[in-house]
C-alpha cells in the first residue's frame, strides 16, 4: 500500500454548483441531446483548475488510484471583517464571533469540487471514495485554501 497522498491548495475554496440539465431544441423540436450546465460559474472552474494543477504537481503524472479510497479533507475559509474588532482591538478576535462556520458555501458542495477536480488525475472516477472525514471551519491564518489526504484503503 502506497503513502498517502498530501495535497495543499491555497485560495479562498469554492463550490461545484448545483447541475441543471436543459433538453435541445432545434427548430421546435427536441433534438434528443441534453445540455449540463454548473452554476457554480468562473470561480469554481478557476478554483478547480487550482486543485488539478497542485494534485499534478503532487502525483506527477503517477497512474491514477485504481481500488477504493479514502479522501480527509479541510477547508480553511476566511472569516468576514466583521469578526474582528476595530481600532485598539483591530486583527482580535470578538468574543461574539461564531466558533463554526455555519455560513455558505455548503461543505457538501465544497467536497464535489474537490472530487471533480482530482478525477482522472488521482482516481479514475470518484465513486472510488469510500470512506473520510470533510470539514469546513475558518481559518486562523490569513491563509484560507484546503488540506487534501488521499489513501488507498486496504482488504
Amino acid at each position: 500500500m502506497m503513502e498517502p497522498i498530501e495535497i495543499l491548495v491555497l485560495g479562498i475554496p469554492k463550490t461545484a454548483g448545483s447541475k441543471r440539465g436543459f433538453a435541445v431544441k432545434k427548430g421546435g423540436q427536441y433534438t434528443g441531446r441534453v445540455v449540463i450546465m454548473d452554476d457554480s460559474g468562473q470561480a469554481g472552474t478557476d478554483w478547480r483548475g487550482d486543485v488539478k494543477a497542485a494534485a499534478l504537481r503532487v502525483v506527477g503524472g503517477a497512474p491514477l488510484l485504481t481500488g477504493a479510497i479514502r479522501l480527509d479533507v479541510e477547508f480553511h475559509l476566511p472569516r468576514p471583517a466583521g469578526h474582528f474588532g476595530t481600532g485598539r482591538n483591530a486583527g482580535r478576535l470578538k468574543k461574539t464571533a461564531p466558533q463554526h462556520h455555519t455560513k455558505k458555501p455548503d461543505r457538501t458542495k465544497l467536497l464535489r469540487s474537490v472530487e471533480d477536480a482530482l478525477t482522472k488525475i488521482v482516481w479514475a472516477d470518484d465513486s472510488q471514495v469510500v470512506a473520510g472525514e470533510c470539514v469546513k471551519e475558518y481559518t486562523n491564518i490569513d491563509r484560507p485554501g484546503v488540506r487534501i489526504q488521499v489513501s488507498e484503503v486496504s482488504g
